[in-house]
């Protein structure tokens, strides 16, 4: 808390979770000694994929009189590095475009320094210009091919522009960069279930929690594998654990209520979505869930209205299943 009276730990474990790996990213950033690791890819058709999607190999343009990494006096450089901490700060006050074109500024006169290629990826990441953003971390890995977080921005990338086979390459990538990084772990098991390879799912997320027991999205995960595994029982405990991790959670009592009415408990079903919606007012899925469970309780007008809310909310998903009657 603000006046450092309390311990918030245990009452926040899943910022406390997201924090623990903001401060992995900086020590991967700032912390080098010597040469970054790069480990030797051995297996050719793997180096030429890393290299084809741009995790190897993508060198950024160099101006004609550009100097090498370490060539400059650094009080020459004063006002680059005043433009870069404004730049973060435009950053932080979520003004990206700004932020952006200060880093522009900068990439005028020097054009290999990859946190800012990094920081100007971050950016568009942030507003959503995922392609623009791909290029941006593509650069970066041209300059600093052992970046481990801009590895992992790059496989994120790819996996929402829908691209899963490319974002499999990247967190595999990461997890050779740093075997410890349990959302490369996690987001793996995503990517692979995902590609149907459910087993292979679980055993990724599994290991993200065996580093990181606390994350709750982790056991989120580990119940929605479960579920689709039909393995009900061992998703409920997964579930629930993630509840108790994070009360916040809308997904976990989402899949909590799926979980429950496939036990034929109905009732615990309909309490687990209506407590989803309560954290989530706009939750298609829940209200869809909801209306199948007052159907099964009976309770016909209900289910209507919860079924006509998720046809508001995402008319595409609620097209997919008929109206309950």
């Amino acid at each position: 808390d603000p006046d450092e009276k309390h311990n918030l730990f245990e009452s926040q474990r899943g910022l406390a979770g997201q924090l623990q790996q903001q401060l992995e990213d900086f020590r991967t950033k700032y912390v080098r000694t010597g040469g970054a690791p790069n480990p030797v890819v051995s297996d050719p058709e793997t180096l030429e994929k890393l290299r084809s999607l741009g995790y190897l190999g993508y060198a950024a343009a160099r101006t004609a009189g550009s100097k090498q990494p370490g060539q400059a006096d650094p009080k020459d450089k004063i006002e680059v590095f005043n433009l870069i901490l404004q730049a973060m700060d435009l950053a932080e006050a979520g003004q990206w475009r700004r932020s952006n074109e200060t880093l522009a500024h900068v990439l005028r006169t020097d054009p290999d320094l990859y946190t800012v290629h990094y920081l100007q990826g971050q950016n568009h990441f942030r507003l959503g210009q995922f392609p623009q953003a791909l290029d941006s971390f593509q650069r970066t890995l041209g300059l600093h091919p052992a970046f481990e977080s801009a590895v992992f921005k790059l496989a994120h990338t790819y996996a929402l522009l829908r691209q899963p086979d490319a974002a499999l390459v990247g967190y595999r990538r990461v997890l050779e960069l740093n075997p410890n990084h349990f959302m490369a772990h996690h987001n793996l098991g995503i990517a692979l279930f995902n590609k149907g390879d459910v087993s292979g799912a679980l055993q990724e997320v599994q290991a993200s929690l065996k580093l990181q027991p606390d994350f709750p999205e982790g056991h989120v995960s580990v119940g929605m594998f479960l579920i689709h595994a039909r393995r009900y029982e061992e998703a409920v405990v997964a579930l629930e654990k993630a509840a108790r991790l994070d009360s916040a959670n809308s997904a976990a009592q989402n899949y909590l209520g799926i979980a429950y009415r496939n036990l034929g408990k109905t009732k615990e079903a309909t309490e687990a979505y209506l407590r989803a919606i309560a954290l989530k007012k706009d939750y298609a899925e829940a209200y869809l869930n909801l209306s199948f469970a007052y159907r099964q309780l009976g309770e016909t007008r209900k289910a209507e209205e919860a079924f006509k809310e998720s046809c508001r909310l995402d008319p595409a998903l609620c097209r997919q299943y008929p109206a309950p009657r």
